[in-house]
């Protein structure tokens, strides 16, 4: 490999010859920096840099370039590239480095030269450019060569090296080759698109000249690199078709058997478990650890009593030789399992909770009781608990009855009665012992303060102003055009000027008008008059507005201000023949003499000698004569009488004809000159008393209103004939009615009822009874009074328990509970047990607005919602277990590090150590040691301390032995032969053969060596003693793996890019997939290759996204990630949105098909019909309904009481009220008339409105007025109002219609009509706009 360094160009002179293969050329961009952020303009004449994003270049750049590459390979003689690659954008970076890719492009970048000839001109460009800068360069540079005959195209490479750009500076670092691929003859070998060569299917080995098929049927293995049938992945047998899946802790032998590895047990090899050091117990199949007998504790290290808790006697009989007799609360063989009480025997009286203990149990008692069977009652009034209050027992409680004033459990809260707010408009609430006393503001009083003093009853408004009460004052609302704080002073309007153009301004109450100049009007005299709008100019001038002002221009003939002025044009004598001339206005008038016309008398008058006869008018058209006859006549001079009957010109009657004319002699009841029209009889009002007149062809018919008879509908009929009021009443004629002027004490049509005082409905809050000249109220419950008007107020007499507050209302009172209890009088303790708060089957016991789980061991929490994961004693070597919810943590003594203290802490290495000066430390299991050869304990020998065997070792003198060197060394001459191990004797020395024992296993051969052995092993085996299997033997480590044994296995050192305990598995977490700190593990199976485990509030295949469920929201449920957010699927009770709301719905507490509905720690019940109550379990006495006639029923005591509308009176609100009885609702002169639940007024006599009299000032109308259009005269008199926008809304007219006179021999009637719009009259001027618009005269 050759570097270059590179100014503009790079040249290379390879050349390749011409070959029968393709030539690749792969390009590798290896980084990019940019530091200045410049661009070079690519159509600068001078090369122009600028800042990238074509900034204007300043002092500095401060916004990165946005780069992509673009490489092409081109011959030089067309400059068309023959292979050419684009990346995508790369970022906005300064710099950055490249590994397998470039944006969208695989690193290196592979170009293909189709043909490669001989002597070819080849040049490599590539460029950077800039996408915010529209394409601008970056960085570039070419390389040029030429093709050879004389050498192939087999692979070379060249640097470019990363000289920066002589325009911007940037360099980039670029490496590339350029490479032959030739597929064999035989198509074993073959060239993909990038030039790498591959085997051909089922071709195998370097030179792709294996062939290798599986055989059919068998889908479990596969050829390997050399061609070979092996077993798929987790596959194995003689046909691959046992499935075993490595654990992580083991491996599958050539069988398909799992074998785990060492400390390793189980299906799953995933159970650790350590073997004791002294044999004293043994770990089974499935990884737990077996004490052997005589030896218990965790490592089986504690010495195991015979008989745990009893006494052992000895008994041939049994198999460990003695028998336990086990003391009072254990059983078992050993006297080690502990009886439970709890489950045997009731032991607990009360359900009292019962608590097993070692040997024995315990009895928690509840409050109340004692004893060790919590039998015995506790007499809580021996301590007085009761502080205002007697005192008495219950059985496992007591009960105190407070004194008046104090309320409590223990009489212990003093009642005050200044906590329900009584005093209202800020009055200050004295608290006494059994009242309270309210002390009200200036301007309040009443014994709660709830009365406002009226100050307007000696207010000092003026002017007709409206008096506003207030809290000690009043205020005066001012009629407009008034002001001050009594309304007293009038506003001066013109005080502003508001008059313009020297206007004079006249003040008005209100209002202010303005005096304006001539020329000037408007409001303000702010408007010029336009006297050119009035054509004030004459005689056809122009005429120009000025401010104030105008000017005429006067057409020719014409002068003066207004060219009123005229010329006399008669002077010039313009009349011929004789004429006389007058002088007019804007010319002159010729009177011609006889015979003579024209504007100048210049025509001769022909029509002087009158040729038109019977009135017929001559005109003359200069010389020309032309007759118009009058009717009747016709011909060139009119005496032809034209005959009109000829036509049928009478329509109903005889025609004859006359000179000039003819006459109709019309049939009756025709008229008109031709008998065509129709006369209308009913224009003369034959039809009396606002009958209705038909007219009809010659006569009319009259329709009578109701109670009139006749041809002309003159008869009154009398109503009374057939009618008999009762109780000596009197009848009265009326139209189409009648009246009967009951007796006092009847009422009714024929004053046949007697008066009903309770009409009036008299009592507010009770039923009424009738009785003669009276009435009698019976009140609800929780009122009283003559009209049960006064509230009694319920609270007076303790109508809640001790566990609530009384709040008085309006026929009632409102217990207000303390926390923990519920019910009409909070006499219910509330069972929070009810929700069932206690997780993974823990008991809950109910305690005052709180419960308490009884949790089983394994787990803790206030609902016992926590795992107790320190039950399972996770840590080891003495660790101390905490935990913290559903986490535990292991509080490691000194020696023991780690998550389960399972990691030994080395003392020597981080000089934790106690060792003194001259000691060396050797760090142990759980501790350490100070070894020191001073004072040195070798007799004969120099003391050295052995690291590999942590102790002191004596290297002793010549003719010295021993571990002190305190023997004679017999041995020192070596007199043992054949490798046989020489000890020293007291009486000499002995020669041992280390072969007498067979040390070497499985076949190995033995060789005596220097007093040692030497092992000589078979194939497969390895070791000092030939006891380990080589599981290397088979070379189990795939893609040139590294294998070394281990006790049970084997171990493989895999190169980059493979993992497995056999390398088998492509390493797909080496490239880091797993972000934000994620780990990451392999999948034998499964469409993910890796697994990532990820840190904490990551989440995803690759940790890249937010867990929003990290910390869990879900109180109450499982969290879920949906659309950037969390949702929680919660348990069953439970509802919100993180699960945090107790649904008290789902325990079903409504009743009888009632329907609950949850709200804020509580539930509301919607009941079915019948139903009452909280839980809907109470009758409804209102259901069926009792009521009717749109009355309220109201439940009471098991019974209803019906609050009827108005117009309604007795038990179910089912009789009338008759208004009109015993009292007069309607004004003056109109009579009651009763209608189911109301009345109307209406008039006794027909009422009309005609004309305005003269010299009245009453609004006279044409509509006649009776009790079945009464109404809607009203209706359409408000509809009128609003529609012309006088009224805004019919609900703010007032309409009311005033008898003031009445005429009967005229039969018309005076009427008043008064009128309001939100209570302010409407003017007589609109009255009038809006009758006309549905009145029919």
């Amino acid at each position: 490999m050759k570097e270059l360094l590179l100014t503009t160009a790079f040249l290379f002179g390879f050349i390749p010859k011409l070959v029968c293969g393709t030539t690749y050329f792969a390009v590798s961009v290896q980084s990019y920096e940019n530091p200045k952020n410049l661009v070079t303009l690519n159509h600068g004449l001078n090369h122009d840099v600028i800042c990238c994003h074509r900034e204007p270049l300043t002092t500095s750049c401060p916004v990165a370039c946005s780069p992509f590459v673009r490489i092409c390979l081109f011959k030089s003689s067309d400059k068309t590239c023959v292979g050419e690659a684009i990346s995508s954008p790369l970022g906005q970076n300064q710099a950055m480095n490249f590994t397998d890719k470039v944006g969208n492009l695989s690193n290196p970048i592979i170009l293909s030269i189709p043909t490669w000839a001989a002597k070819d001109q080849y040049n490599i460009q590539v460029k950077f450019y800039d996408i915010g800068s529209h394409f601008e360069t970056i960085f570039e540079t070419q390389q040029h060569f030429t093709s050879a005959t004389t050498d192939s195209a087999k692979e070379a490479v060249e640097i470019i090296s990363n000289s920066p750009d002589k325009n911007t500076g940037a360099r980039v670092k670029i490496s590339y080759r350029y490479y032959e691929c030739n597929s064999s003859p035989d198509g074993h070998l073959v060239c993909d698109k990038d030039g790498v060569p591959s085997c051909a299917p089922n071709f195998f080995g370097p030179a792709c000249s294996t062939h290798c098929l599986v055989p059919s049927g068998l889908q479990h293995m596969h050829c390997d690199t050399n061609g070979t049938i092996v077993c798929n992945d987790n596959y194995f047998g003689e046909n691959c078709t046992i499935y075993c899946k490595p654990p992580l802790h083991g491996m599958c032998d050539r069988n398909g058997s799992v074998m785990c590895d060492d400390h390793y047990y189980g299906e799953k090899c995933d159970t650790l478990c350590f073997t004791p050091e002294n044999r004293t117990g043994y770990c089974d199949s499935n990884g737990t650890l077996i004490c052997n007998l005589g030896w218990t504790g965790e490592n089986c290290s504690v010495v195991q009593k015979l008989c745990e808790h009893g006494v052992s006697f000895e008994d041939k009989n049994s198999p460990t030789g003695h028998k336990c007799f086990c003391e009072s609360g254990w059983t078992g063989p050993r006297c080690s399992v502990d009886i439970d009480e709890c489950n045997t025997t009731a032991m607990c009286v009360h359900n009292i909770r019962c608590e097993n203990r070692q040997g024995g149990y315990l009895c928690i008692c509840s409050t109340g009781w004692t004893g060790p069977r919590c039998d015995e009652d506790i007499n809580e009034c021996l301590q007085t608990p009761c502080v205002r209050g007697n005192c008495s027992n219950t059985a496992g409680n007591f009960s105190c009855l407070c004194e008046k004033g104090w309320i409590g459990e223990k009489c212990e809260t003093e009642i005050n009665e200044c906590n329900s707010h009584p005093c209202k408009n800020n009055g200050t609430c004295m608290d006494f012992d059994g009242f309270y006393n309210c002390t009200c503001p200036i301007g309040i009083t009443g014994y709660n303060c709830e009365t406002n003093i009226d100050e307007c009853a000696t207010s000092q408004c003026k002017n007709g102003a409206t008096c506003v009460d207030g809290i000690n004052d009043f205020t005066c609302q001012c009629r407009p055009g008034y002001s001050g704080r009594f309304c007293d002073s009038e506003i001066d309007e013109c005080k502003s000027s508001p008059c313009k153009n020297q206007a004079t301004c006249m003040d008005e109450i209100n209002s202010f008008s303005c005096k304006c100049p001539k020329g000037w009007n408007g409001t303000i005299c702010e408007n010029d008059i336009n006297e050119c709008a009035e054509n004030i100019c004459q005689n056809n001038a122009t005429c120009t507005n000025e401010m104030g002002d105008y000017t005429c221009n006067c057409t020719s003939g014409f002068y003066g201000k207004n060219c009123e002025s005229d010329f006399n044009e008669c002077l010039s004598l313009p009349c011929m023949h004789g004429g006389s001339c007058t002088d007019i206005i804007g010319g002159f008038r010729c009177d011609c003499t006889p015979n003579f016309f024209g504007d100048k008398c210049q025509y001769t008058n022909f029509c002087s000698y009158e040729p038109c006869q019977n009135n017929g008018t001559c005109i003359q058209n200069k010389s020309e004569v032309i007759c118009h006859c009058t009717e009747g006549w016709t011909g060139f001079d009119c005496k032809t009488d034209i005959d009109e009957c000829q036509n049928d010109t009478c329509k109903h009657g005889n025609c004859s004809n006359t000179p000039g004319s003819y006459m109709c002699n019309c049939e009756p009841g025709w008229t008109s000159p031709s008998c065509d029209q129709d006369i209308d009889e009913c224009q003369n009002n034959p039809c009396q008393f606002n009958s209705t007149c038909v007219n009809m062809n010659g006569t009319y018919e009259c329709h009578c209103a109701k109670g009139y008879t006749g041809d002309n509908c003159s008869m009154n009929i009398d109503d009374c004939q057939n009618v008999t009021c009762q109780n000596n009443a009197t009848c009265v004629d009326l139209v189409d009615d009648f009246f009967c002027n009951c007796s006092i004490g009847f009422v009714g049509k024929f004053c046949a009822n007697e008066t009903n005082e309770c009409s009036s409905s008299p009592c507010q809050n009770g039923n009424c009874t009738d009785l003669i000249g009276a009435y009698s109220c019976s009140c609800l419950l929780g009122w009283e009074g003559v009209n049960c008007e006064l509230d009694i107020d319920e609270c007076m007499h303790e109508n809640c328990s001790t566990n609530g507050n009384c709040e008085n209302s309006p026929g009632s009172f409102q217990c207000n509970c303390t926390a923990g209890y519920s019910g009409d009088h909070c006499e219910t303790n509330i069972n929070e047990c009810a929700s069932n708060p206690c997780e993974h089957n823990a008991t809950c016991q109910d305690q005052i607005n709180d419960f308490w789980c009884n949790c089983d061991p394994r787990y803790h929490g206030k609902m016992c919602q926590y795992e107790s994961f320190c039950l399972y004693h996770p840590c080891r070597n003495n660790g101390t277990c905490k935990e913290d919810k559903n986490e535990f943590t292991c509080e490691c003594s000194s020696s023991w590090s780690g998550l389960a203290c399972e990691d030994d802490v080395d003392e020597c290495a981080n000089g934790t150590s106690s060792c003194k000066s001259g000691e060396q430390c050797i760090n142990r299991m759980g501790g350490f040691d100070c070894l020191s050869c001073n004072p040195n304990p070798c007799i004969h020998g120099n003391c050295s301390i052995d690291a590999n065997s942590s102790r002191t070792v004596c290297n002793c003198e010549s003719k010295w032995a021993g571990e002190k060197c305190d023997l004679e060394d017999n041995c020192n001459s070596n007199p043992c032969t054949n490798g046989y191990r020489c000890t020293n004797e007291e009486d000499g020395f002995r020669c041992h053969n280390p072969c007498l024992s067979s040390p070497c296993g499985n076949n190995g051969t033995c060789r005596a060596f220097n007093g040692s052995h030497a092992c000589n092993c078979s194939s497969g085996y390895l070791g000092s003693n030939c006891e380990q299997k080589d599981f290397c033997d088979s070379h189990p480590c795939q893609h040139s793996g590294n294998c070394s044994n281990e006790l049970n296995g084997f171990k493989c050192a895999c190169p980059s890019g493979y993992a497995g305990k056999a390398c088998e598995i492509i390493d797909y977490c080496e490239s880091d997939p797993c972000q934000n700190n994620g780990s990451c593990s392999l999948n034998a199976t499964g469409s993910q290759n890796y697994t990532c485990v990820c840190s904490f509030g990551f989440t995803g295949p690759n940790c890249n996204q937010t867990d929003f469920c990290a910390p869990d929201p879900c109180v109450h449920g499982s969290c879920s990630i949906s659309n950037s957010t969390y949702n929680c699927s919660c348990k069953a009770g439970w509802y919100g949105d993180r699960c945090q709301m107790e649904d008290f719905c789902s325990q079903t507490p409504c009743a009888n098909n009632g329907s609950c509905t949850n709200h804020n720690q509580t539930y509301s019940c919607a009941c079915a019909d019948g139903w009452l109550g909280d839980n809907c379990t109470d009758t409804d006495p209102c259901y069926p309904p009792k009521c009717f006639n749109g009355a309220t029923c109201i439940p009471y005591s098991g019974n209803f009481y019906c609050r009827c509308s108005s117009g309604y009176t007795g038990l179910n609100c089912t009789e009338d009220i008759d208004e009109c009885a015993g009292q007069n609702n309607c004004p003056q002169f109109l009579s009651c008339k009763n209608t189911p639940g109301s009345y109307t007024c209406e008039p006794p006599h027909p009422r009309s409105f005609a004309g305005r009299r003269r010299g009245s000032s009453k609004l006279r109308l044409g509509v006649l007025l009776t009790g079945s259009n009464y109404e809607a005269f009203i209706t359409a008199l408000k509809h009128g109002l609003v529609d012309l926008a006088i009224c805004d809304s019919e609900e703010n007219v007032d309409v009311s219609v005033l008898l003031i006179e009445q005429d009967l021999d005229f039969n018309e009637s005076e009427v008043t009509v008064n009128a309001l719009c939100r209570g302010k009259p409407i003017s007589l001027l609109d009255l009038q706009t809006v009758l006309p618009r549905f009145i029919t005269v």
